[in-house]
């Protein structure tokens, strides 16, 4: 704020110095002379006064817009790593790209000119202090024409909002096909007519749409510039015609007059220029809210870690159930909403539990609820006996280490302090997951990620070996696995696991594995039930006898 009063008072400078060389310029026209001894040396002066105010002030309101770009960057990466993971998922990531993209950029814009509106805003109010001061009445007259500009540019900018969102509304269907194009890349090079129907049906409109519109909003911009050097030209003459012919005024007046006109005529122009990006911004605004974010807040970010884990011994479950959250007037009208029913299970440290089930069954809302990313509808969670309540949601969630269905796969390990412990340990691992031919870590960064499916699952799975959280959770970890490294898995790396104190819930379909389970749950229409033992050695694979004659 000091930055900015400070700036603010260098510019009143600059605007100073303007309209006093415009005075002072009035002033050797009017008396006739121009000898530099009189008028030389303040000329220079002003003339000095002008550059260096100006260009420190626009610096410094320069370098406060940048670091509002800056910070609206952080609190809008701030505040989608806070909205729950039920909100984002309804926006969509295409929505989402576009926001931490287009949208900022459009609101940084708008911020960006902010240093210069405050400038040209500045030059204006003394100028028009000037303008009082050589004649009221033209002051009078000036004002007038300023409120029939203002009626004109209000009608012609609410044309313009309304082409913007058009606009911004197309934007979120451009980037939704971005999103086809690329994730859908391998479909789309394998059959020709989905991909003409994406391009021509989908894209291509949509791109039409945006370029005709924006050409549409272009043009009332261009109408309100020129009307604007029109109305001020108009008013030029008006004062000419008026000051001579009619009121008999002096030509120091209105030459005087005149020259400050065409001075602001500058900052004026300036202001008007600004409006397509200070629309822009404030559609983008808009539509930033309109996905219902969360607050921004600078505490959470950090606000539980693996300092604070307990020390893991059992996580029960008590009636805990989920239902999807209704989105919109189709999912009311639908007889059949997916729903987790009430669920009652105890897990102990040390477990390895396998989950199974068909598809949709709800293994994998199951997972999410598990592990604190969705909400739970109704009942309760005890970790160590301790009820999980609002406000510990976020350390509940520092006990778990995942591998989804969906997982991201970071290229930086987060482990100990010493680097090269920790890549020496790590290194370690990649041998373990027989991927250190592909794959080093130095300096705690991956040297690729650019791997296979089952490849990127080893390395994500790293991530499990080197954390400390005590719960693992991996959702169909070794469908993508061969048959060598699958054995792997289920024989050495899950005991490995069980042997460093932590516990395992796996969803896998692999019944050929289902001994190495302590426990398994079925799931089937959202219903949990454990599956017994009789029933668990039945679907034990038998071993083969060899009959001797």
């Amino acid at each position: 704020m000091g930055l900015m009063i400070l700036a603010i008072a260098i510019g009143t400078v600059s605007a100073f110095a303007g309209i006093s060389l415009i005075a002072l310029i009035n002033t050797m026209i009017e008396q006739h002379r121009a000898d530099f001894g009189a008028y030389g040396w303040p000329f220079i002066g002003l003339l000095m006064g002008l550059i260096i105010s100006g260009v420190v002030s626009q610096v410094m309101l320069s370098r406060i817009g940048h670091r509002i770009i800056y910070r609206l960057r952080l609190a809008m990466v701030n505040r989608v790593l806070g909205t729950d993971i039920e909100s984002l998922e309804k926006a969509g990531d295409h929505r989402l790209y576009a926001v931490l993209t287009k949208d900022i950029n459009d609101i940084g814009n708008a911020f960006s000119r902010l240093p210069i509106a405050i400038y040209n805003g500045l030059l204006l109010l003394g100028g028009i202090a000037y303008l009082g001061y050589l004649s009221l009445m033209f002051l009078g007259i000036t004002l007038g024409v300023v409120v029939l500009g203002i009626i004109v540019d209000h009608f012609v900018s609410t044309k313009m909002y309304a082409l913007y969102k058009q606009v911004r509304n197309t934007e979120d269907r451009l980037y939704k096909q971005y999103e086809a194009a690329i994730e859908g890349r391998n479909e789309l090079r394998l059959d020709a007519a989905r991909r003409g129907h994406l391009f021509h049906s989908l894209l291509e409109p949509a791109a039409k749409i945006c370029q005709e519109t924006k050409a549409r909003a272009d043009i009332y911009w261009a109408i309100n510039l020129n009307w604007t050097v029109v109305l001020i030209f108009s008013l030029m003459g008006l004062i000419v015609f008026l000051g001579i012919n009619q009121l008999n005024l002096g030509l120091e007046v209105v030459t005087g007059y005149v020259l400050a006109l065409m001075f602001l005529r500058t900052p004026i122009t300036s202001l008007i220029d600004m409006i397509p990006n200070v629309i822009a911004g404030s559609v983008s605004l808009k539509k930033i809210n309109q996905l219902k974010l969360a607050q921004y807040d600078a505490s959470w970010v950090s606000e539980a870690g693996d300092n604070d884990l307990l020390e893991f011994k059992s996580l029960q479950l008590r009636h805990l159930a989920y239902a999807y959250p209704v989105q919109d007037e189709t999912d009311k009208k639908d007889d059949y909403t997916f729903a987790l029913k009430p669920i009652n299970l105890t897990i102990s440290a040390g477990e390895i539990l396998f989950v199974i089930g068909g598809n949709g069954s709800g293994k994998s809302t199951f997972s999410k609820v598990l592990t604190g990313l969705y909400p739970s509808t109704s009942g309760q969670v005890f970790i160590n006996q301790q009820l999980l309540e609002a406000g510990n949601q976020a350390w509940y969630r520092s006990h778990f280490v995942t591998v989804l269905s969906d997982f991201y796969l970071f290229d930086h390990m987060l482990t100990e302090q010493n680097p090269l412990a920790n890549d020496q340990r790590a290194n370690h691992y990649l041998e373990r997951l027989q991927i250190a031919q592909k794959v080093q870590v130095k300096n705690g960064m991956l040297s690729t990620t650019d791997l296979s499916q089952g490849q990127r699952k080893r390395l994500a799975l790293l991530a499990v070996y080197l954390s400390p959280r005590p719960i693992v959770l991996l959702d169909e970890w070794a469908a993508d696995q061969d048959p060598v490294f699958r054995r792997v898995f289920y024989h050495e790396i899950l005991p490995e696991l069980k042997a460093q104190g932590k516990t395992v819930i796996a969803i896998t379909h692999d019944d050929k594995y289902f001994d190495c389970a302590d426990r398994i749950l079925r799931f089937d229409a959202g219903e949990m039930r454990p599956v017994e033992s009789n029933a668990l050695s039945a679907s034990r694979p038998q071993p083969d006898i060899a009959l001797t004659l």
